[in-house]
């Protein structure tokens, strides 16, 4: 009977030991004394109402869709659910989808996130934060996805004669800030302005509506080709510049509607000769 009495005095001064450590933060993070598991016990889980439950993302970007969820048990864990397909994205901190670009972190006790990586416009819609009560409680947050416009002015076709100066102009709208960077290629190669050619030269106004241009003096047959504007937004835009040795007749410079006929003259001038 002695021993029955000192093996349960050794019981309650470990759980006391234990209750102190945890009270010192001397415990991991999922391990709880009698005393916590009483309390969430006696509270439902509930959310932070004060989460975004409208979030912006811009395309080619990385977004986080935080969910707050107060009182949870240390064994229950918060999944992330979306909306259009009700796939279930995550589970804790497991992802339960094939998309590498889904994963969720547990940021503190109360705070969950989904991590959406290279946003693509597809990912706009719904997505719920789901905790494991009866019935299920969601809280629900809409994504919204920015397409940035981006335009060569001209394309996707345009045309200059011999040695005339080649002025492309890249158009960027509808973007939360300027892009950080916007690179010129031509034929895949990217535009080097300090090439032994020379005469290349890049302007970029910043504002509401973000403008490149790329100028090129002397223009020559070997210019010709694809040209792309590649800004930081991951969103591009490409002309076919085409370079002609001859004079077209005044009334067929211009573009558009009368470019086939300048097509039909430089055939018949062709066969002339």
């Amino acid at each position: 009977m002695r021993a029955i009495g000192i093996h349960l005095w050794i019981l309650i001064l470990f759980m006391s030991a234990k209750g102190l450590n945890e009270i010192d933060g001397k415990q991991v993070y999922d391990k709880h004394t009698i005393l916590d598991d009483t309390y969430y016990s006696s509270k439902l889980p509930e959310f932070d109402q004060t989460k975004p439950r409208n979030v912006t993302a811009l395309v080619g970007k990385t977004t986080f869709l935080t969910c707050g969820v107060h009182n949870l048990r240390h064994n229950q864990k918060v999944s992330w659910v979306r909306h259009r397909d009700v796939h279930i994205l995550t589970t804790g901190e497991r992802t339960f989808t094939t998309d590498q670009r889904f994963s969720a972190k547990h940021n503190t006790d109360d705070e969950w996130v989904l991590v959406i990586k290279y946003v693509q416009e597809r990912d706009a819609g719904i997505y719920e934060c789901q905790i494991p009560t009866q019935p299920p409680q969601s809280y629900q947050i809409k994504l919204d996805v920015i397409v940035p416009h981006v335009r060569i002015q001209g394309s996707p076709d345009l045309f200059v004669v011999q040695d005339s100066m080649i002025n492309l102009t890249c158009l960027i709208s509808h973007t939360p800030e300027p892009p950080a960077y916007i690179f010129w290629y031509h034929n895949h190669q990217v535009v080097a302005y300090d090439s032994p050619r020379g005469g290349i030269t890049v302007i970029t106004e910043n504002g509401d509506e973000t403008r490149s241009h790329l100028i090129i003096k002397n223009a020559n047959v070997s210019d010709s080709g694809n040209y792309t504007c590649k800004p930081s937004i991951f969103k591009t835009a490409t002309v076919r510049l085409h370079v002609l040795t001859d004079e077209p007749p005044k009334h067929l410079k211009s573009g558009g509607e009368k470019m086939p006929q300048f097509f039909l003259y430089l055939v018949l001038m062709r066969i002339s000769m």
